[in-house]
C-alpha cells in the first residue's frame, strides 16, 4: 500500500483487486435483471457497507461459490451511466482492516 501527500493531508491509494463482470456485455435495449461482480478477495475481510460501482451501491453484496465478494447492482442504475460500445467500471470498497480497495472491468454496451 502506498501513501501520497496532498497538500498537509496524507491519502492512501487503494489496493487493486480484480474485478469480473460476466458476461461482459451489456445490452441496453434489455429488460429488467442485475449487473453482478465478482472479485478475487475474500468475502470475510471486506465492509459489505463499503462497496460501490461508479458511485452506486449495491442490492445484494455476498459471498461466492469461492467464498470470494460478489456484488449485485440495478440494472437501470448501471444502464444509465453507459453508452454505447463499451465502458469501464470500477468496483470499489474498504477492507475491514481500513484499506481501501478499487478493482475495474471493461464491459461491451450494445444497443
Amino acid at each position: 500500500m502506498a501513501a501520497v501527500l496532498a497538500g498537509s493531508a496524507a491519502v492512501t491509494a487503494a489496493e487493486t483487486i480484480t474485478a469480473t463482470i460476466p458476461p461482459h456485455v451489456l445490452v441496453l435495449s434489455s429488460a429488467g435483471g442485475s449487473v453482478s461482480v465478482h472479485t478475487d478477495v475474500p468475502f470475510s475481510a471486506v465492509d459489505p457497507s463499503s462497496v460501490a460501482l461508479d458511485g452506486i451501491f449495491p442490492t445484494l453484496v455476498k459471498s461466492d461459490l469461492r467464498g470470494q465478494l460478489a456484488a449485485k447492482f440495478n440494472v437501470s442504475d448501471i444502464k444509465a451511466m453507459v453508452a454505447p460500445h463499451s465502458a469501464t467500471l470500477t468496483l470499489t470498497g474498504m477492507f475491514k482492516d481500513g484499506t481501501p480497495f478499487a478493482g475495474t472491468d471493461t464491459i461491451q454496451v450494445k444497443k
